[in-house]
């Protein structure tokens, strides 16, 4: 276990909101009102090492940091030992904050040496809290929000604070002269983060981008997506891309386009855009592919676990970046 008054803590859950709150807790106690630079670290991609240098080196130029190490959860079994064994014998003044989504995530090494003293469970931002900082938001802006649409925005981005302010900022930019923003905006222009991450999921296809498409089925999974419901929506959405694509070959009017594919704005110009990445016989590949996997997943074929679940998807996801 970490030794008493450790530089280290072990901050689980929460959200992007929640986590910067909490950061700001740590920076007031420790630096009070001074200027303190924050650097952050991702353990999945092999930065254990370069995090634990920062903590332990004095730098005469910057004495006032924090290091924050990401996805902790994701540590290569390469860095783990090094990880724990600066967790049982921590070194350096320097706040070390680790990030992980729950403590089942963690290696149990890892969590026994930092110990439950130095960790903290954050708690979800509330529907209730991301209303109120919307508005204050707005109230900064000089942007008034009218109940119909706040409604629509709300429900829209569910419980979700990032999407929520990813949105918001783009609603912001689009709210024009009269500094309102409508229903209409935001039926046009609010995406959820569900929808966002299916978007860069055909993005990576169409670049046959692989490990950017499974970082971003892992992201759906771990949002709580199950396997049948993503290959669902990569049908939807290749769907539109194939829709739309012949629309634009046929060339259509912008407003026909519109009309036809039941999109609008922001969305639609997101699918045009797109479809470049692709051609017909390409997206029509895509949707057999991908047709031929909703079968199996529903009982086509016999899946021994849930667990062989995730790597048919994957296989899916890789083989449409390989097509």
């Amino acid at each position: 276990m970490a030794a008493p008054s450790t530089n280290i803590r072990l901050l689980l859950g929460g959200d992007s909101f929640q986590r910067d709150v909490a950061l700001k807790e740590i920076k007031k106690r420790r630096y009070g009102d001074e200027e303190a630079e924050i650097m952050r670290f991702d353990a999945s991609a092999g930065d254990v090492s370069s995090a634990i240098e920062e903590v332990v080196s004095y730098s005469l130029f910057n004495p006032n940091q924090i290091v924050v190490l990401d996805r902790v959860e994701k540590t290569p079994k390469t860095d783990l030992a090094s990880l724990v064994e600066y967790a049982s014998k921590p070194r350096g003044d320097t706040p070390f904050i680790f990030f992980a989504p729950s403590e089942k995530d963690i290696s149990k090494p890892l969590f026994k040496a930092i110990g439950t003293t130095y960790t903290r469970t954050l708690p979800k931002t509330t529907q209730g809290q991301i209303r109120k900082i919307v508005l204050e938001r707005c109230a900064e802006r000089d942007v008034s929000f009218p109940d119909n649409a706040i409604k629509f925005y709300m429900k829209s981005c569910g419980e979700n604070i990032d999407t929520a302010l990813r949105e918001l900022n783009k609603l912001i930019l689009w709210a024009g002269k009269e500094g309102t923003i409508s229903l209409e905006l935001c039926r046009k222009l609010v995406q959820t983060e569900e929808e966002e991450t299916i978007w860069a999921i055909t993005n990576a296809v169409g670049d046959k981008d692989v490990q950017q498409a499974l970082q971003s089925l892992d992201r759906l999974l771990e949002q709580g997506e199950n396997e049948v419901d993503i290959t669902r929506l990569l049908i939807g959405a290749f769907r539109a891309l194939y829709h739309c694509k012949t629309l634009m070959r046929e060339k259509v009017s912008s407003a026909d386009l519109s009309k036809r594919t039941g999109k609008h704005g922001y969305g639609l110009t997101k699918t045009q855009n797109q479809t470049k990445g692709f051609t017909i016989d390409a997206l029509r590949s895509a949707i057999n592919r991908l047709r031929r996997a909703d079968d199996e997943m529903k009982g086509g074929v016999y899946i021994p676990s849930p667990s062989h679940k995730r790597i048919l998807i994957e296989r899916l996801v890789i083989d449409l970046c390989q097509s």
